[in-house]
């Protein structure tokens, strides 16, 4: 049950998100792939509505890694918000995030999920905006999240983001 809460929060997860440190959007090709991995730390509100009915709401924070070792989201920080419906071991789950780079930038980007418990999950997410050098990003973000450790609420997970800059992106 921890498991699908974790990775809910961290799609991350995870993802999909915000560009790291030095990276501004003008050294970022107007469309591209981010490929990476993150860790995800989260913070539940579990209730047993049923049984093995359980319904979880929840936010976390965790720290992404661009899979180059540098570059778009390396040592970013993120936030999101996450909801839960888990029912005899499997769940959707769903919420939000926002990813910033060190510079405080930040990507915004809802998601959704599918699971097991125990076991881990995975889905898709839709950039919907970003601020400074994101104004006018879009795009769509694929994810995996394993659990690392259950009771501690931590979760691994790896993303891909392909994106591209709106027209009207001011470069």
């Amino acid at each position: 049950m921890h498991v699908h809460v974790l990775t809910a929060a961290v799609f991350a997860l995870s993802a999909a998100f915000a560009f790291g440190a030095p990276a501004i959007s003008a050294d970022l090709p107007q469309s591209g792939t981010i490929k990476l991995h993150s860790s995800f730390n989260g913070n539940s509100q579990v209730v047993e509505v049923g049984e093995k009915h359980f319904m979880v709401s929840g936010n976390g924070w965790g720290v992404t890694y661009n899979d180059a070792g540098s570059g778009p989201l390396h040592m970013g920080a993120l936030f999101c918000t996450y909801a839960v419906d888990d029912v005899n071991g499997s769940f959707n789950d769903g919420g939000g995030c926002a990813f910033g780079d060190p510079g405080g930038d930040k990507i915004f980007v809802a998601w959704s999920g599918k699971g097991t418990d125990n076991v881990g999950e995975q889905g898709t997410g839709t950039i919907t905006g970003g601020t400074g050098k994101f104004a006018g990003i879009q795009g769509k973000v694929a994810y995996q999240c394993k659990p690392i450790d259950e009771k501690q609420i931590l979760l691994g997970c790896t993303q891909q983001i392909d994106y591209q800059f709106t027209a009207a992106a001011n470069k």
